[in-house]
């Protein structure tokens, strides 16, 4: 993602948060202290103001953790490392911002220093496992390049793949990130929806109405039963109730509503009024009803009625599980693949090196006139090795033809892409 778009992200969630008065202020004493302390020879008036932006953002994102030792080290090496302030003044900074917080957030009950550390790492690793792609992550958490190596040097640790002569930053917390990795897995390797409970739990942690010490495993697990109960159709309270075997709290559905996970949805008469996920609670959810439906052995699946995640949730853990399986849902139903699912298939195939079945897809798909996203998705993935002849004559007619700026623009790169691959002493027609 370009810088206009970093900064767009950024803006957005300070915006969404809605605690101008709050933002105000901390940026007031920003200022303040950096129009006082720097040299405005040596530091300009510009960075100044790049400075505020980021840090504003890095403390609305992770105020719940403020009075986390760890978070103010982190964001003193942040301001050291990124805007190259001595560390003296970084201190004073950080200080300032956590003061102005502690005032507008109550602490967690009985939670101790060590206890805010812990739930701030897990909340680091946990948000590293939701992120897509590395620069998602990096733009999600603020904190700089740093803290991405760290959370790498302790994701080598857990999957046994670390250098043991290699430097490691701040090889503590590295070992402390391992730790909370090994129960994570652990818990995971007894319950893989337990990885789910994780990520409702920092999902809910970001809403600042929430406190964080009620979010115990028994709630989650709760909240995790009636969001799978809806599913992708939806449902009525008395039918979660009757899935639960218990009445549904109203403070149980107001965070789910409060959150953003469940919306009403009403029905004609005399229908019940709807549940219905939203799309962060479809992929919270996903993992859950893939698991489900392979267990149930569903012997046809119709793709076409399932949301985006829940799409690319069955296909990959069809393809570690059962690879023939995969291939029968596909062909059962290509058409309605969506981009995130179309993914899922490119990497299992190429894996496999089953290139000749992805152009035969793509094929289909193109002739079924699949949505712009799609086509662009075929484009990224194109040219292979073998069939460049073919691939050719695809790219080419969607580099001239294709009525998407968007599509046309991608064939073009993947015909350059096939250029520079093709070895010396052949040839390959100009773009």
């Amino acid at each position: 993602m370009d810088i206009a778009g970093q900064m767009h992200r950024k803006a957005a969630f300070i915006e969404q948060q809605k605690v101008a008065p709050m933002v105000r202020q901390l940026q007031t004493i920003l200022q303040k202290r950096l129009m006082e302390d720097c040299d405005i020879r040596t530091f300009s008036p510009a960075l100044i103001r790049a400075l505020i932006f980021d840090l504003t953002y890095l403390m609305l994102r992770h105020r719940a953790w403020h009075l986390a030792p760890l978070f103010s080290e982190l964001t003193i090496d942040f301001i050291n490392s990124e805007y190259a302030l001595p560390h003296q003044m970084c201190v004073v900074i950080v200080e300032g911002m956590h003061d102005l917080l502690h005032h507008y957030m109550a602490p967690e009950i009985d939670w101790t220093a060590d206890r805010y550390d812990e739930e701030f790492l897990e909340h680091l690793l946990v948000s590293t496992l939701m992120a897509a792609h590395e620069g998602e992550l990096l733009i999600d958490l603020g904190f700089g390049r740093n803290l991405i190596e760290l959370l790498q040097d302790a994701m080598q640790l857990a999957s046994g793949s670390n250098n043991p002569d290699a430097f490691q930053f701040a090889p503590e917390v590295t070992g402390r990130l391992h730790k909370i990795m090994e129960r994570m897995l652990s818990e995971a390797e007894a319950n893989p929806a337990s990885l789910d409970r994780y990520k409702l739990k920092n999902f809910l942690q970001r809403d600042p109405l929430t406190r964080k010490h009620t979010l115990q495993v028994a709630l989650l697990e709760r909240l995790m039963m009636i969001l799978n109960t809806c599913g992708y159709l939806g449902s009525s309270l008395a039918a979660i109730e009757t899935k639960l075997g218990s009445a549904v709290l109203s403070t149980e559905l107001s965070l789910l509503q409060r959150t953003g996970l469940l919306f009403e949805e009403t029905q004609r008469r005399p229908l019940p009024l709807l549940y219905r996920l939203s799309r962060e609670a479809y992929t919270l959810t996903s993992q859950t009803f893939a698991e489900g439906t392979l267990a149930a052995g569903k012997a046809t699946i119709e793709l076409a009625a399932l949301p985006a995640p829940y799409q690319a949730a069955l296909l990959q853990l069809a393809w570690h599980r059962d690879p023939e399986h995969l291939s029968a849902l596909i062909a059962a139903d290509a058409a309605a693949l969506k981009p995130e699912a179309l993914k899922i298939v490119i990497e299992a195939w190429r894996k496999n090196q089953l290139e000749e079945s992805l152009l035969e897809l793509f094929q289909n798909l193109l002739h079924n006139r699949a949505h712009a996203w799609i086509r662009a998705e075929i484009c990224q993935a194109l040219p292979f090795r073998s069939f460049q002849k073919d691939t050719q004559i695809l790219l080419e007619s969607l580099a001239e033809y294709d009525p998407s700026p968007m599509v046309r623009s991608a064939a073009r790169s993947a015909l350059k892409r096939q250029q520079k691959a093709v070895p010396s002493g052949e040839t390959c027609p100009s773009v």
